[in-house]
């Protein structure tokens, strides 16, 4: 895991670069490319931190950011509900967070204790 952490800002770099090249040589339009990198930010956090409460709000959070986005692109919802959305999805995202559906580093780390001492 920590190897993946040290490529995720490089891996940034790089794709806002192409999204500029290709928005300036006219390849592809800077919104899907946006909503790429949106995506890409959201599955490298919840790569790099795993699926516990440290990274599920941020990882979520783009991914959630990604999808709308997209779905603003196509037309199928407007630009003007695209902010009450992020603010309710991150409320939403704030109380599963801290319900116990999420688990905590140190729980973690007790579960694959327990898993292996029963083996």
């Amino acid at each position: 895991m920590r190897n993946v952490r040290k490529f995720i800002f490089p891996g940034i770099l790089i794709l806002v670069g192409l999204a500029w090249l290709f928005s300036t040589l006219d390849i592809f339009r800077v919104d899907y490319i946006w909503t790429i990198i949106l995506l890409f930010i959201g599955s490298s956090i919840l790569a790099s931190g795993g699926f516990r409460r440290g990274s599920f709000v941020s990882g979520m959070f783009f991914i959630i950011w990604a999808v709308l986005s997209f779905l603003i692109d196509m037309n199928i919802i407007i630009d003007d509900v695209l902010f009450p959305l992020l603010i309710v999805s991150l409320g939403a995202l704030l109380l599963i967070n801290r319900s116990d559906l999420i688990p905590e580093k140190d729980r973690e780390r007790e579960w694959k204790n327990e898993d292996k001492k029963e083996l």
